[in-house]
């Protein structure tokens, strides 16, 4: 009788694991990567970066280490004009280089300048004719006193003559006077000039009683032969 029981009991747990078995859910298979080796794991890539313009490239390298970077990267910017103002200035209120915040103050004020000389070149053309003149007539007048002409143009300002207040300032060129020079050699000629609209000097000198413009559009006033006075092309 007991062996009936037992075998009465083994068959029903046998019964129960099977129906156990039958009803357990089918294994998962996780899609998670978290956890696979390095190989099977996909590359993570960082999002792209925006990538700099060349004027913000440029106004990167104006706080660079050497020198001549420097000097080339601002002579850059400042011909490029326009363009880099408003990009400059938004560095000049986030930067803390204060190579970067000279060189930019200073490369703002130069375009400014040069917006401003081309609008009002006609004006300042005139303006310089008439300074230049007045130079003119002082120089000679001097020459009248001293049977010389001065070695500069400091010496017009100076003395019981006092032939002019000041020394002019170049309109186009910013914190640059006109230029004078004196040839002694021969007759004594000089010339005094504006370096005009484009900005460059390009009169070369007054010699041998003449006058080389070497193209330019430099204003001036002269003793030299036949070119007492006028501009470049």
């Amino acid at each position: 009788m007991k062996q009936v029981i037992i075998i009465f009991v083994l068959g029903f747990i046998l019964v129960g694991l099977i129906i156990t078995g039958c009803a357990a859910p089918a294994p998962v298979t996780s899609t998670d990567t978290t956890n696979k080796s390095p190989d099977q794991t996909p590359p993570t890539t960082s999002p792209d970066k925006k990538p700099s313009t060349k004027i913000e490239e440029l106004i990167t390298q104006l706080g660079d280490e050497d020198f001549n970077t420097r000097e080339s990267t601002t002579a850059e910017l400042e011909k490029i004009g326009e363009p880099v103002m408003e990009p400059l200035r938004k560095t000049l209120n986030e930067t803390k280089n204060p190579e970067i915040r000279m060189r930019g103050q200073m490369i703002i004020r130069n375009i400014e300048q040069r917006q401003r000389i081309k609008k009002h070149a006609s004006a300042f053309q005139k303006q310089m004719y008439a300074q230049l003149r007045n130079v003119k007539q002082a120089l000679e007048t001097y020459h009248v006193s001293y049977n010389e002409f001065p070695a500069d143009l400091e010496k017009l300002t100076q003395g019981q003559l006092r032939l002019i207040d000041a020394i002019p300032d170049d309109l186009f060129n910013p914190g640059h006077q006109v230029q004078y020079q004196l040839n002694t050699e021969g007759k004594p000629t000089y010339v005094v000039w504006s370096v005009g609209k484009d900005g460059k000097s390009q009169i070369t000198g007054a010699g041998d009683d003449t006058l080389s413009l070497n193209g330019g559009d430099d204003i001036y006033v002269t003793n030299a032969r036949g070119m007492e006075w006028g501009a470049g092309k």
